[in-house]
């Protein structure tokens, strides 16, 4: 019998505490990060803030009337308000109709009769509102929302049996669950597993209302578009001791808090600076946008990946539940993004044309797919049929037939 030993080389690679501390900063918003400096001040009675730090963006905010308390419902109403797909008027019935955890405490027959709209109308807003963040409200219960969380891992069908059987598979009878839902046990204990990773609920209602503020400042002066970066960095300063201290324990007492200050003071630097130049590049490719209010241009995470030699990930957590001012109002910076299209201009910008040839057609002759391409022709955007219907259809748009009928 002969003994072998095998090596094997396993590369590995583990962060360091503090460059997950600085990946943790990139990431937090305003109020966030106003916590975790505050917290930090706490534990190192040796940093200080400079005050005019809070009054110095506060004007800013309370200028332009956007430094009111919003809560989740209130930013969802905002996300309604700024989505063109949807019927207003049910989506507010919905939203007014949620309770405090998010499930919806009407049925469709109550709501198509409230607002006298078709089912299709009613599934179309409550499927966008169901997508807005946080998803998954308007769902009937823990049960519907669980299953919204997991389509598209499994079968449907499957899932929902499952899923109808959440007190079995709490009391581990997962035997009993395969057998009634005609599956394999494995299968049930994977679902289980993926069903205690998920939220219980959409929301919090209960939760105490949130502040959102703006991290970027974004406004126009002679047809030039400025910004100011929200940076904590400069009102921040370690208190140094001026005595000489021939105390090694008190020295390195001293030393050890000196090095959390700088640790934090870099961080946060770090996260200023990446944010940025990630505004700059952004206001530089949408500058029409904030001037002509035009669309959009394409513009997606790996381009200003690759343009300021950073991982996607980095500009990810850099934009992360982040927003900018503008025009008094406040936005998502994820809303300054745009997939391409088939051609140079943005999806939601061929989205919103479409609407307005559909809008604008003869109702007793519509357009046909082909007729749409050619419309988009005049003005030298070439686009093929498969694109145009995929849009149609993701905007619950039916071909030429279906809406002569309807």
């Amino acid at each position: 019998m002969e003994l072998s030993v095998k090596l094997k080389q396993v590369q590995k690679h583990s962060l360091k505490p503090s460059m997950i501390n600085s990946l943790n900063i990139l990431k937090m918003n305003s109020n966030d990060l106003e916590d975790y400096v505050k917290n930090e001040i706490e534990n190192n009675p040796f940093i200080q803030i400079d005050e005019t730090f809070y009054s110095n963006y506060n004007n800013l905010e309370l200028f332009d009337n956007i430094a009111d308390q919003k809560s989740v419902l209130d930013d969802l109403f905002m996300q309604l308000n700024t989505t063109k797909k949807v019927n207003k008027q049910i989506g507010q019935l919905i939203l007014n109709s949620v309770d405090e955890k998010g499930f919806l405490d009407l049925d469709n027959k109550q709501i198509i009769k409230l607002v006298k709209c078709t089912k299709k109308e009613l599934i179309q807003t409550l499927d966008s509102i169901k997508h807005f963040y946080p998803n998954g409200v308007g769902c009937k219960d823990v049960s519907d929302f669980l299953l919204f969380q997991l389509k598209g891992k499994y079968e449907i069908k499957t899932l929902k049996s499952i899923i109808s059987m959440l007190p079995d598979l709490v009391a581990k009878k997962y035997n009993k669950v395969a057998k009634t839902c005609n599956c394999s046990q494995s299968l049930v204990i994977e679902i289980f597993d993926n069903i205690k990773k998920c939220n219980p609920y959409p929301i919090n209602l209960s939760v105490k209302t949130q502040f959102i503020r703006p991290d970027v400042f974004i406004f126009i002066e002679n047809d030039t578009i400025k910004i100011i970066i929200k940076d904590i960095t400069q009102f921040l300063s370690f208190d140094k001791v001026d005595i000489k201290i021939n105390d090694k324990q008190t020295q390195d007492y001293l030393n050890k808090f000196n090095q959390s200050y700088s640790l934090l003071h870099k961080n946060c630097q770090h996260r200023s600076d990446t944010l940025n130049k990630i505004m700059n590049y952004i206001i530089i490719k949408q500058k029409d946008f904030f001037i002509s209010n035009q669309d959009l241009q394409p513009m997606i995470l790996k381009e200003i990946a690759d343009h300021l030699a950073l991982n996607q990930s980095t500009i990810q957590r850099a934009i992360s539940n982040k927003y900018y001012q503008f025009n008094n109002k406040t936005y998502s910076i994820k809303s300054l993004f745009s997939q391409k299209a088939s051609c140079d201009l943005s999806t939601q910008a061929i989205k919103n044309r479409l609407i307005s040839l559909i809008e604008q057609e003869d109702k007793n002759i519509p357009l046909s797919d082909a007729q749409i391409i050619k419309h988009f022709s005049y003005d030298d955007i070439l686009i093929s049929r498969r694109t145009i219907s995929k849009y149609r259809n993701s905007l619950n748009i039916g071909n030429s037939l279906q809406r002569k009928i309807n």
